[in-house]
């Protein structure tokens, strides 16, 4: 996905954010420093890797009564 100012832009309108040119410049670069990050987090190896889950999952279903 490519970050530039017009995406910034565009989110902040949505926020309904206010953001000044030196503040979007900064964003471009910031949201593209997180999503570096992710990127390399989706990239982990995790096949191996156990589902937990903290609670029992229970299927409770009842009868239906008419």
């Amino acid at each position: 996905m490519k970050i530039d100012k017009a995406l910034i832009e565009a989110v902040a309108q949505n926020a309904r954010l206010s953001l000044s040119d030196k503040e979007k410049e900064r964003f471009v670069k910031e949201f593209e420093e997180i999503l570096d990050a992710f990127s390399s987090i989706a990239s982990a190896p995790v096949s191996d890797v156990a589902s937990v889950h903290p609670e029992s999952v229970i299927d409770v279903v009842r009868e239906d009564v008419p």
